[in-house]
This record gives structure tokens, sequence and C-alpha cells, in this order.
């Protein structure tokens, strides 16, 4: 806390205005043109000689030494130490210098996107520009020092439509000027497609949304009937403060014209201004884990600063106190959604916690009389991070200069409530749903409804599309199959300018439609974040067969297929229906409100299967059809899917139900309480498939062709071939199973263990026959101390690449 009080008294001076003039005017772009002419057209000459200046990097931070004294011990203090000397650079290579000129020349010519260039965009863009060169962010040039100046690259801006919210928290409509770095893309050309993405950092905010859920989660289920409060920050032109280096400023240049004066000669070439951009640039690959380099700290130390009881806000304020009200609440007998068992545990006295994701910050509080402290803390946690961090304007500013934070937004959002919204999501902790705001369905409702009457739809918006249903995608997991022939439409929209929707794809929309509607309407919180399972099921298939059963019930069943299904169905689909059918059977048993059912396969699990969305959904209409039934049915119970599966060899029970048709019901079972394999229910008991899913069964193969190879001859399974007298094998003696070889439990010790409330030896006959090691759990995500995160967006090296291809 010394340190935190030292900052807030130290004032940080402004730095010097340096050698270029901010400003869209013909003299600014002469006089800027000739700073660079003098220094040779070298921007890095320029930068060195004109020291703690606007054009310096670090101008929008503290001083070194101010944040060697916060940040010294953070994990990524080196690297902001060194983009603080240097600047951000890119991995990327330099052009040839022949290739970069004509790709010059090239782009000279062709100007800016049509989206920046209609009537109504033009004075939009013009406002954006100047905004951006009167703030310090661009050094306008004429088009010969463009030409002249070193490594220059130019790329081509747009105009893209967004929403964002006013003082009051209302969403109203946003312009933002794009910059098109992965224009020539397809040429491998562009400043994006060049970047060696196995050297830029590791994308720290893949799993923000998710991991304050699961700390909202595991505030409520800690403490069912108490208040949760949130808040969140956003960083007012958040890229724009942080400087790269000269090199890759040279290779991220735009164009615009000054607007035609009345009375006025000019000719559309003395117009032209090329844009020279000093700071992190919109539409740059490296741009977001570059800026989280800076931003991760800043969520670190709201969070430390919420938690350290030394620091009383009423005596040593954030500057932002004043803007900030006082928390909203519910109505006490407002009912509390209930928080069902977690699969992941934070610690059981942890009471509130921060997140962030690029330049936006979120926190969570438990609000009671025993927290009140914290609560107050944590009002002003994200705000006092940020001033800390970022230099906080002086009045003797060489140009006009935002606030770090967004204050327009601060009143509305920074106010500690129980309903926020957080990366496009609104999240209710009080009835603990998260659901897509009402004017963001109605926009994307009206878009889908657009492109259903046009019945074909261009490159643009099939992207824009894409990643709108994919951002719901990733709260409804099991609706993120459906976006197959839409990605498909993507595809072809891209080759050809436009793609024609066919009666399939018009399907698959409409039922998108009905999913934002559920978006809408909310998702229990419970079915987003890794639950424990409340239904464990195991199937397996052969080329004849499947079977499956329920670990709880110890209900169990199998079927054999008919000859023209085993013929058309592969056994990849054959080991996925095995895990639906489980789903079909035995989620309406579960009497969970928010089932989590656990379906494991040999080789995958259902929710594992699902996420596998690259089959065509013309050649492969039946993996499609299986998805799509699979989905319907954990939406109707409001369920999730839990991503495990169960090695093939330790599978032998299912492996029986899939094979043996040659034993009846009772020899089975008895086989297999005879030699009491791992995870065998003690009450087993087989049951007769239902009638409408042996149809549905027959209703997938008829979508395929039969496969011109007949399948191989059917055979019964390890356990069965090894008990005289049930098998063909009369010769064979007793069995001794797999699993109770020395090597077996370090080989094959079950993926299941590691996910089950459960005890095992319910299941197990003689619990020594099946020691090891527990597997540890699926993705530790939702642990991040500082900056160490398991189940990192960690991009491949080419040799992983290769090694996996």
């Amino acid at each position: 806390m010394k340190t935190v009080e030292w900052l807030t008294t130290n004032e940080p001076k402004a730095p010097l205005p340096g050698p270029f003039r901010f400003e869209m005017s013909q003299e600014a772009i002469h006089h800027n043109s000739m700073v660079l002419k003098d220094n040779d057209y070298e921007l890095d000459k320029v930068i060195s000689k004109s020291p703690n200046s606007l054009i310096s990097p670090g101008s929008e931070l503290r001083p070194m030494n101010h944040l060697e004294l916060l940040l010294g011990n953070h994990p990524n203090f080196p690297q902001i130490k060194q983009n603080l000397k240097h600047g951000v650079d890119y991995p990327a290579e330099d052009l040839p210098e022949d290739l970069r000129l004509s790709l010059l020349q090239e782009q000279l010519k062709k100007g800016n996107h049509k989206s920046a260039l209609t009537n109504e965009a033009k004075p939009i863009v013009d406002k954006l520009v100047h905004q951006d060169v009167n703030l310090g962010y661009a050094i306008p040039l004429s088009r010969d020092c463009l030409l002249k100046l070193k490594g220059a690259e130019l790329y081509p801006m747009g105009l893209q439509h967004q929403l964002t919210i006013d003082d009051n928290g209302n969403q109203i409509p946003k312009k933002r000027v794009t910059h098109d770095l992965s224009n020539k893309r397809k040429d491998g050309t562009s400043i994006n497609q060049r970047v060696d993405e196995t050297k830029v950092p590791g994308t720290m905010y893949g799993f923000a949304l998710q991991r304050f859920l699961i700390l909202v989660h595991h505030i409520r289920y800690h403490h069912p009937n108490k208040r949760i409060l949130m808040c969140k920050s956003d960083f007012d032109k958040a890229y724009r403060r942080i400087h790269t280096t000269a090199r890759i400023a040279s290779k991220c240049l735009s164009a615009w014209e000054l607007p035609e004066e009345k009375e006025d000669n000019q000719t559309q070439h003395d117009r032209f201004t090329a844009l020279l951009m000093t700071r992190l640039p919109f539409g740059s690959a490296p741009a977001p884990p570059e800026f989280s380099i800076f931003s991760e700290p800043i969520f670190d130390l709201a969070c430390d600063l919420m938690m350290c009881p030394y620091w009383d806000p009423t005596k040593l304020p954030s500057p932002y106190a004043s803007k900030l009200e006082e928390p909203i609440r519910y109505k006490d007998n407002t009912p509390f959604g209930k928080a069902l068992e977690p699969d992941v545990h934070l610690p059981p006295h942890q009471t509130c916690g921060s997140e962030g994701y690029i330049d936006d910050g979120a926190l969570a509080v438990l609000d009671t009389e025993k927290t009140h402290k914290m609560v107050k803390r944590a009002h002003q946690a994200l705000g006092m991070a940020s001033h800390l961090v970022f230099r906080p304007n002086t009045k003797n500013e060489p140009i006009e200069r935002p606030d770090p934070q967004s204050l327009r937004k601060m009143n509305a959002e920074g106010r500690l409530r129980e309903h926020m919204i957080f990366l496009g999501w609104r999240i209710d902790s009080r009835e603990f749903i998260i659901s897509l705001p009402d004017e963001k369905v109605r926009a994307w409702t009206t878009s889908i409804n657009n492109t259903l009457t046009k019945l074909t739809i261009n490159f643009e918006d099939s992207q824009t599309l894409v990643g709108r249903l994919n951002h719901v995608g990733y709260i409804i997991p099991t609706a993120r199959h459906f976006l197959n022939r839409i990605r498909k439409l993507e595809y072809l929209a891209e080759k050809r300018g436009h793609a024609k929707i066919n009666d399939d794809t018009t399907k698959d929309l409409k039922l998108w439609i009905e999913l934002l509607q559920r978006a809408k309407a909310g998702i229990s919180i419970n079915s987003v974040i890794f639950r424990r399972p409340t239904t464990y099921t195991i199937s397996d298939a052969s080329e004849h067969g499947v079977g499956g059963y329920c670990l709880r019930t110890g209900k169990a069943w199998r079927y054999k297929f008919k000859t023209h299904e085993a013929a058309a169905l592969t056994l990849n689909l054959k080991e996925f229906i095995g895990s639906i059918i489980n789903g079909m059977i035995f989620l309406p048993l579960d009497p969970s409100p928010q089932p989590c059912l656990l379906s494991i396969g040999d080789s995958t699990s259902a929710a594992g299967w699902l996420h596998k969305s690259n089959f065509d959904p013309h050649q492969s209409p039946a993996h499609a059809e299986a998805a799509r039934s699979h989905a319907r049915n954990i939406m109707k119970h409001k369920a999730s899917d839990y991503s495990q599966h169960l090695p093939g060899l330790a599978n032998v029970i299912a492996d029986v139900l899939s094979r043996d048709f040659h034993l009846s019901n009772e020899q089975l079972i008895s086989m297999l309480h005879s030699t009491s394999p791992p995870l065998l229910p003690p009450q087993l008991t087989i049951i007769d498939i239902p009638e409408n899913i042996i149809t549905w069964i027959g209703s997938l193969a008829q979508l395929l062709p039969r496969r011109k190879e007949s399948p191989s001859k059917p055979t019964i399974s390890t356990l069965a071939r090894g008990i005289s007298g049930w098998s063909s094998n009369e010769n064979a003696t007793y069995p001794t199973p797999i699993w109770t070889t020395s090597d077996f439990p370090k080989k094959y010790t079950s993926s299941a263990h590691s996910c089950m409330p459960i005890e095992l030896d319910h299941f197990l006959r003689d619990e020594s026959k099946f020691r090891g090691p527990l597997l540890a759990r699926p993705s530790t995500t939702w642990q991040r101390p500082l900056l160490q995160v398991v189940g990192l967006t960690q991009r491949r090296t080419e040799q992983e690449k290769q090694t996996s291809d």
C-alpha cells in the first residue's frame, strides 16, 4: 500500500510535443513530410531524436520506475519493459523491395473499401480519421512522402457498424473505422499473414467469460442466499495507448482524402493524406495478445486491491470515485438461483475476484455484512488499478488526450449491481442466468430473415453471420454443429463473391432464430461452467451392434444393426449413435433441473464428437442429422454435455453389450458378474431399446449410400471368447481379465475416475484389482494465479502441426 500511496501523490510529467504536427491540414502534412525527409524518410531516426515525446513508446503509461515498483514482480513485467523501451514489434518478415513497391502502387490505385466510401459513410470516416490525428495517434503525410518512407505498406480502410451504450447504459449504434491488415490474404503478402504465429504471445483472454462465470458460480455455491455484486470497466482508445516500433508503424499505413473545400482548386492528389499510425492498429492479428500483456496485470492488480484490507478507499479514493453511484440491489424478496455441484473448485474462502478480456475488466464480490469493506474496495478497484498503470492527465498535456478510462460508460457499467453486460452477454447473479441482450437478438434475427428473403449472401455478410452465431455457440455449445452449412456458405462466398442458400441451409438458419430466442430467454450458469455430471453413461459400437449403460441406474441396452444399417453406417458414426442413445434413454430419468450428461465412448465423448463440426453436411448428411438429434435432446432437457472419455481397453461392459448378441440377456449379465470388470453396476439390468430410437437409426441409414465392401463377420467380445461353453472357442481356459495384470493400472487407468463424485468401489467388486493414479481433471482454465493459465489458446509450432498431420 505504500507504493500505491506514493504513486497517487506523485503525478508524472506530461510528454513533450515532439517534431510532428497532429492536425488534418495541408500545412501539417507538408511539415510532417519535411521532418521525415530530413531524417532520410526513416521514422526510427525521428523517434530516437525525440525522447520523452508524444511519439516515444510508453508516453501513455506511467514512467518505468513507477511501474517497476508496482508491477516488478508480475511475470508480464519483463515484456512490458521491453515494449515500453522499443515499442511492440511483430514477428513478421519484410517484403522484397520490388514486391513492396508494386503492392504499394497497386493499393494507391485501388483505394479504400466500398463500406468507407458511400455517401453516408464518408462523413463518419472523415470525422473518425480527424479524431485519430488530433489525438496524436496518426501522423498525416503527403503522397510523395508515403512513396519514399522506408518499408511503407498501405492497407485499405472500411467502416463497421457496432453497438455501444450511452451514459445511462442504453444500447446505441456505433461506427468504427476498420483497418484491413489482412488485405491480400490469399497471396500471403499482408502483414497479418506474414506474422509468425508461433512467436506471438499466448492469448490470455480466451476463457475470460467462462472463468468469470465459474467465479460467480463458486461464490453462489458457498453462499446460496447471498447477493453477488458485479461491475466492469472499459479502457478508452485501448490499442492507441500502446506504441509499436517504427518498423511496424511503417507497415500499417492507411490513407484518406481531405474534404474538398469550397472555392479551392485542390486536386485529388493534393487532398490525399497518408496516415502513419504509431500505435497498435485495429485489425492487426497480434494486437489483442500484445495489449493483453499490459491489461492482464491491471486486472490482477484490481483483484489484489479488492482483497487488500489495508486499502481504505474512503481515505485513499480512486480519482473516479465521484463518478460512481451507490450499488444497485434487487429487492430482498427476489429469489436466488441455485448453484449446482461444480466439478472445479476455487478456494472455499474466496469471496471475490476479477477477470478481463483485452480492454474489458469485470469483477464480482460477495455482498454481506462481513464483506462490506471488500464491497467498498470492489467499487473502486478497477478504476484505481487503471489509474496506477496509465499516466493520468495533467494540466500541461501538449494535445488533447482522453482519459484512460471510458468516462462515458463509467456510470452505466462501473456501478456495482447484480446484473451487467460483460463481453456481449447479460449476466444476472441473482437469477443465476446468462442471456443475450434483446438488441442483439433483434438485430441478428433481422439479419437472418433478410438473408432468407434474398436466398443469397456475400462474403462479408456471411463472415459477420458466422461470427455472431459462433458467439452464441460459446454459451450453447451444442448449437455450434448447426454452423456447418453456414460455414460452407462463407467458404463458397469467399471463392465466388456470393453463395446461394439451399433448402437445408434455410432449415439451419430458421433453427438459429429459435436458438437466439433461447439465448434471449436466458441459460442457467450451471449449464455453462464445468459441472459435476449428474448422469454417467458408457457406450460402445462394433460393426454389427451398439450398446450402453448408465452407472447410477444400472440399466443397460443393446441393439443389433439390421443388415442395411450395418452396411451404410460407418464405425465412427455408430459410436456416436451409442452416445446419443444413452442421452435419449437416460436424460429423462435425471432429476436435476439442469442435467449434466457424461456420455463416454471408447474413443471420445458425445461432447467431443459434437464439437467436431468439420463434416461436410452434403457429403455426410447422417453425421449432421445425428448431431442435430443430440443437440435437440440436450436443449429439450436444458442439459449440458461433459467432455471426457474412457480408454477402449477399459470399456469392457459396453464392448460386451455391442458384440455378444449370441448370448441372452441373462447369460450376458451372468458373464459380467462372474468376471467383475471395472465400472460394473451392482444391479445391472438390460432394457429394451424404445421403438422410436430404432426408427431413428433406420432413418440415419437411409441418408447414406450402402458401402461397396461388405461388413466383416461379427466378432464377439474378448471377454466372451475366453469363457468356455459360451463361445465357439471350446478349448479356452478360464480367462484372466486384462484389468488384473500388473501393468494395466499404469496404462489404462480410467479417465472416468477423475470426474465422478460417486464412490467407485460401489461398481468395482474388487477395488484392489484396479488401482492407479487418478487422471487430472479436464481443462483448468478457472485457475489464474497472475498470468499462469492451464488451457491457454496457444498456437502450435510448425513442427507440432507436421507431427499432428
